[in-house]
């Protein structure tokens, strides 16, 4: 096994392959949103990946992190069972799910919904240290109302998709 996959052996098998996929990521601008590792009603595992990039990702970056990812998996025995692996980047309507893809996203039109299941759209300003600005658009002659959260007053926040 190639040392670029060392893993811990007490590692849980999410663990074990969120280290390999971070590994991997050979470009600093890329990073791991999250790992699922889930059973099918066939008896198959399936691993789903989840990478995003400050500047996009494309196909080519995808596979290669699958290829990578899929043989460092056999050649640690991490899955011992038939699994199913895909590696994919957060899709139109995904939720955010870290303060780097809120950074990314900065200047862009946003949906957040609260935890107390208030909604707020408008233009994602900025994060800084855990706190979400946004400013939702004005009406009439009202200016635009600023809006600051926590991260953890977040329940999700969502990128709108704008057709100009």
């Amino acid at each position: 096994m190639s040392p670029l996959f060392m893993i811990n052996v007490f590692m849980t098998e999410k663990e074990q392959i969120e280290k390999i996929v971070e590994d991997s990521l050979n470009d600093e601008s890329l990073f791991l949103v999250s790992v699922e590792v889930v059973g099918t009603g066939s008896g198959k595992r399936k691993v789903t990946i989840t990478v995003d990039s400050d500047k996009g990702i494309t196909i080519e970056e995808c596979a290669r992190i699958s290829r990578e990812t899929g043989k460092a998996i056999e050649e640690g025995e991490i899955i011992k069972t038939e699994y199913v692996l895909d590696v994919t980047s957060p899709g139109i309507g995904s939720v955010l799910m870290m303060p780097r893809q809120y950074t990314k996203n900065i200047g862009r039109q946003v949906k957040i919904k609260s935890k107390s299941g208030e909604e707020f759209t408008g233009e994602l300003k900025a994060i800084e240290n855990g706190i979400v600005e946004l400013v939702e658009k004005p009406k009439g002659k009202r200016p635009g109302i600023e809006h600051k959260f926590t991260l953890e007053e977040i329940d999700w926040t969502k990128v709108l998709v704008t057709f100009k």
